[in-house]
C-alpha cells in the first residue's frame, strides 16, 4: 500500500480509482465500487475515494441528473461502510489494523461521514 497521508486521496489505490473515475466521467463507477465492496478485499481506499467524490458532488445540484435516484441510497451505503471501517462489526474489517488504530485516520473517516450525512439531512 502506498500511503503518504490520511486524506482519502493520499494513497496509490485512491489515485488509481480517481484515474478510472475521470476517464469514465460516470457516477456509476461510484455505485459499482460500493456494490462490489468487500472488507476481505481491503478496498477501503477506493471506498474513501468514492466518498470523497460524493462529498464534493453529492448535492442534487452538483450531481449528474441521471444519478439522482441513486444518490441518497449510495450515500447511505457509503456511510455504513465508513462507519464499519472505524467501528468494525467483526474481524473481517481490518481497516483500523492496517492503520494501526491511528487517531488521525479515524478523524479523517469521521469527517467524511459527517460530510456525507449532511446530504442525507
Amino acid at each position: 500500500m502506498g500511503d503518504w497521508g490520511y486524506k482519502a486521496y493520499e494513497n496509490d489505490e485512491a489515485a488509481d480509482w480517481f484515474a478510472r473515475f475521470w476517464e469514465s466521467k460516470n457516477f456509476d463507477l461510484i455505485e459499482s465500487t460500493v456494490a462490489n465492496f468487500d472488507p476481505g478485499n481491503e478496498n477501503y481506499d477506493e471506498i474513501r475515494a468514492a466518498a470523497h467524490v460524493l462529498a464534493c458532488f453529492g448535492s442534487p445540484y452538483a450531481c449528474p441528473s441521471d444519478f439522482l435516484d441513486k444518490l441518497k441510497p449510495t450515500i447511505r451505503k457509503v456511510v455504513a461502510i465508513l462507519e464499519n471501517m472505524i467501528d468494525p462489526p467483526d474481524e473481517a474489517w481490518g481497516f483500523l489494523e492496517i492503520w494501526e488504530n491511528s487517531p488521525e485516520i479515524i478523524a479523517e473517516v469521521k469527517q467524511q461521514i459527517a460530510e456525507l450525512k449532511a446530504y442525507l439531512g
